[in-house]
């Protein structure tokens, strides 16, 4: 029957053109290498904030998830850039987004060098 067949693609298209756009959060440094002490300024994609804990740590390279320098939550910025002084300790940092009070990024910035 070409019309069920046609009502069943219909309903299929219309089903796949209402999914939502997921996109995966980022994450983007506005430099590279900083000294310390100096800012150092990531921003984070624009997207939409579902939980009222998520937020964005700073961390050494190498640290643990639950090991940062620095944090905040999301809301408390005023736009999607966070800045942080840099630490004294030179070294490889990055920047990790979490989308609630967890310790499982949904992002995470190329390193940025304190030097």
């Amino acid at each position: 029957n070409n019309a069920a067949a046609l009502d069943a693609a219909l309903s299929d298209a219309l089903a796949t053109a209402i999914q939502p756009v997921v996109e995966k959060p980022e994450l983007h440094l506005l430099s590279p290498t900083v000294a310390p002490g100096q800012k150092i300024i990531v921003q984070h994609s624009d997207m939409s904030i579902t939980n009222s804990a998520a937020w964005i740590g700073l961390y050494r390279q190498d640290a643990p998830n639950n090991r940062y320098v620095a944090y905040t939550f999301l809301l408390n910025l005023s736009s999607r850039l966070y800045d942080v002084e840099a630490p004294d300790e030179p070294g490889l940092y990055n920047f990790r987004l979490f989308p609630n009070e967890g310790y499982d990024p949904v992002a995470v910035s190329d390193p940025v060098e304190v030097k």
